[in-house]
């Protein structure tokens, strides 16, 4: 090799070291440096200022460091900001620019910190993450906690044996690290739902209005994932979701979602909050006012005298503007027009309207509400039948079901034709079922 090629070496290794020593050396104490140099220990102090100016109170905080300039003004600030070191994105080095971040205790984190982390799922490495998570310090912690992620990423069940360390730590740790492990339960949630089950009762502490709201957004999006797998699983945490709705937070349609999951399984476990509900209805300012009808609904398929009076609201809202609010509304009226038709009555008018509605849902849960009230008193409901013909052609086969059960009630001379090809024909077993029994009704077989 070439004295040029040495040279060149040679001031490559000395800038690496520069860069080496001058993080090393900036966390220690003035007592570090030798009582002689107060140049260097003015230095010192000057660098540790530059990286608490340039740590976050909470997260993390990408640095540039210009090698180029003096050891005290080479940390620089940027504005990328992450809760979570997982999603830290570090650029790469250039040969007089390295970059680096920062935590709330000036603990400096690059991209040598993470070649160590394993690209493959290994259950010893998360042994080795547990007890460092259990006995290391702040750094160490949050590298491993990087590595649990990454593993869960790849292979959920691998996990396993962290979860009971990670809900140990959950409460007392500081928000970056409590982000962290709501992280990592998500991407468990995600692929094994079952895992996260027992750390439940922990996430509910996350449900209050005084966490930090994107904390308290992990949570519920986790119990919803959660949910759709088992939603039995979360019915203890149905009385603090109630507390917020009621403190109006940001997560008011994720919590509703939730209720609505858990309402269409265990509707006893939301008969507790259904006066909450209710009010989530009728207050006009409410943004939510779809999904606690959704909710409504699902709880007034089993308990149908909870929601009589909302009936009114309802009604009024099958003229709303809004598509899901018009459909809702019809769906919670449907499912009420079944015990209490002719509470349901007056918005037979306004179900017939319905009929010829842009949205399906709206469509479907009209037709619903004219079979149930024609079951009952099919005088209110005759000026639906041309409409009701015209929807045994449509897509759904429900509604199909529907518009055949109620002009069997209204027993529609005029249907017959299209009733008999419905009953020969059509492609859905229960169609064809109903329609026999719709021409029987107008025949009076």
């Amino acid at each position: 090799m070439s004295d040029e090629d040495d040279d060149e070496d040679d001031g490559e290794r000395t800038l690496e070291d520069a860069l080496e020593h001058m993080r090393e050396n900036a966390g220690k104490a003035p007592s570090d440096a030798p009582e002689e140099n107060n140049e260097s220990r003015s230095t010192l102090d000057r660098v540790r200022d530059a990286k608490r100016a340039a740590s976050p109170d909470t997260g993390y905080r990408l640095a540039e460091w210009d090698m180029l300039k003096p050891p005290a003004e080479r940390i620089g600030q940027t504005s990328r900001w992450w809760l979570r070191l997982s999603d830290v994105s570090i650029p790469p080095s250039s040969e007089f620019t390295d970059w680096s971040v920062f935590d709330r205790y000036t603990n400096d984190y690059v991209s040598r910190d993470f070649q160590n982390l394993p690209e493959e799922p290994d259950p010893e490495s998360v042994s080795e993450a547990v007890s460092t998570i259990e006995d290391g310090d702040t750094k160490d912690v949050r590298i491993e906690l990087v590595r649990i992620r990454r593993i869960a990423e790849q292979s959920p069940g691998a996990c396993e044996p962290a979860i009971p360390t990670l809900v140990n730590i959950l409460p007392s740790a500081d928000i970056a690290v409590q982000a962290e492990i709501l992280g990592i339960f998500q991407e468990l949630a995600d692929e094994e739902p079952e895992l996260v089950s027992p750390v439940i009762d922990s996430l509910g502490g996350f449900l209050t209005a005084e966490i930090d709201d994107r904390l308290r957004k992990d949570a519920i999006t986790i119990l919803n994932t959660i949910a759709e797998n088992d939603s039995s699983v979360v019915t203890d945490v149905v009385p603090k979701l109630e507390v917020l709705l009621k403190d109006k937070t940001n997560e008011t349609g994720a919590i509703l979602r939730l209720l609505s999951r858990v309402a269409k399984a265990h509707p006893e476990a939301i008969l507790p909050i259904v006066p909450t509900l209710i009010d989530q209805v009728t207050d006009v300012s409410r943004d939510h006012r779809v999904g606690a009808l959704a909710v409504l609904g699902h709880v007034s398929k089993a308990y149908p005298n909870v929601a009589t009076e909302v009936i009114p609201t309802a009604h009024e809202l099958l003229s709303a503007d809004n598509d899901r609010l018009r459909a809702n509304a019809a769906g919670l009226l449907a499912d009420l027009a079944g015990e209490y038709p002719e509470h349901v009555q007056p918005a037979v008018p306004d179900a017939i309207e319905l009929l010829s509605d842009e949205d399906d849902y709206a469509r479907y849960n009209a037709t619903s509400i004219l079979a149930r009230v024609a079951n009952e008193n099919p005088e209110p409901v005759e000026p639906a039948t041309a409409a009701l013909i015209d929807a045994l052609n449509v897509d759904r086969p429900e509604a199909r079901e529907n518009a055949c059960w109620a002009l069997g009630y209204l027993r529609a001379t005029t249907a017959e034709q299209a009733l008999t090809s419905l009953a020969e024909s059509d492609p859905n077993e229960r169609v064809r079922h109903v329609a026999s029994q719709a021409l029987d009704e107008i025949r009076g077989s």
